[in-house]
């Protein structure tokens, strides 16, 4: 092999394209002599082609001795080139000014265009108008002329009350403000008559506008008239106290489980798929609770003993129960500003089950609103 091609090979890996008639046997004499190949091909019925370390070139000379092979070509491989490159400490420094300069390059150009507007006019509508005009995405900042951006839009939509272009970094954003139409004047809708909307006993009675036709203590039904026009309308409100009933049944007994107070703990340890019983007590309770707990190979289990009885529950308990459950299926159906008065409770007992009646008083403005 000829010298001048090794110490040409300047990278520490290069390719070598070799014809021979033994490429089985290359591959033994590179593995007895401890030398790594790569990217080995069979380029042809001859020709080979793999990379080697530089300095186990020596070998690919003796094997063509050997078996009078010939090596076509020797080139680095480029990679290792381009490796050797960076690992300088110029490559560092040509990244960074290359990255600079790019930065540099690329920010003088127009990357995004965000447009901001009301209900009115759409941010499509704007967009077309700027992409019929040219100003589009990826167009340098220098040919951006704000104020002509402005006039355009403005001239172009006439429910533009005012517009705004300005970049930021590499995004041209418009800002839109709209002109808002005032709506009509609604006319007032006037009442002349206020009635009741539900039945009770009026308390106190507020008006601004019209006769008041009620006075506190008064019994009103649902669609009285409460306060009647002088012929300018009639307003106010009418608080009276007003009557709600509820009712439910409650059982007066009931099952419970009951413990004995008779408890004891077997304990068992398990080994290679066997059971060992370290305490074993004999299980006689008819109900029972049962409770396992294991720590590694050793399980605990806890028995106590529990029996099914009728109890008697506590009626004044019951009551104070259904209290809080008639007023609350009441109230929830009923004006927030609600004041209750006062709860009036009615019982009664048929066989085992109590019949609890709720009656709820309470002052709510009753006038139509």
């Amino acid at each position: 092999m000829n010298d001048k091609r090794i110490k040409g090979a300047k990278s520490p890996v290069v390719g070598v394209n070799m014809l021979t008639h033994y490429p089985e046997k290359l591959l033994n004499y590179f593995f007895e002599n401890k030398a790594k190949i790569s990217n080995f091909k069979r380029l042809s019925h001859v020709e080979i082609y793999f990379q080697i370390d530089k300095d186990k070139l020596y070998l690919v000379d003796e094997f063509c001795d050997l078996t009078k092979s010939r090596v076509e070509r020797i080139k680095t491989v480029s990679w290792q080139r381009v490796f050797i490159f960076l690992k300088s400490k110029s490559a560092i420094v040509f990244i960074i000014l290359f990255c600079i300069a790019l930065f540099m390059y690329f920010e003088n150009f127009i990357w995004k265009i965000e447009i901001s507007t009301g209900n009115i006019v759409s941010p499509l509508e704007i967009r077309k108008v700027l992409y019929e005009n040219s100003i589009v995405e990826g167009m340098p900042k220098s040919n951006v002329d704000f104020k002509n951006i402005e006039d355009m839009l403005m001239k172009n939509n006439e429910n533009l009350l005012w517009c705004k272009a300005r970049v930021v970094g590499g995004i041209l954003n418009i800002d839109i403000k709209e002109k808002i139409t005032p709506p009509d004047t609604l006319k007032e809708d006037v009442k002349y008559e206020i009635r009741a909307i539900k039945d009770g006993v009026a308390e106190r009675v507020y008006s601004t506008k019209g006769i008041v036709t009620v006075t506190p203590g008064q019994t009103i039904k649902k669609g009285d008239v409460l306060i009647q026009t002088t012929g300018k309308g009639a307003e106010g409100d009418v608080f009276a106290k007003v009557f709600y009933e509820s009712e439910s049944a409650y059982p007066l007994k009931k099952n419970a489980r009951i413990y004995t107070g008779n408890n004891f703990t077997n304990i068992t340890l398990n080994l290679f798929n066997k059971e060992f019983k370290i305490k074993n007590n004999i299980l006689n309770y008819n109900k029972y609770d049962k409770i396992e707990n294991k720590i590694g190979f050793i399980n605990i289990s806890k028995f106590w003993e529990f029996e099914d009885k009728v109890i008697d529950l506590e009626e004044d308990k019951i009551i104070e129960y259904a209290k809080r459950e008639l007023t609350y299926k009441i109230i929830r159906h009923c004006d927030r500003a609600i004041e209750i008065k006062d709860t009036i409770i009615d019982k009664k007992h048929i066989n085992d089950t109590l019949i609890v009646k709720l009656l709820l008083i309470g002052v709510e403005n009753i006038a139509e609103k």
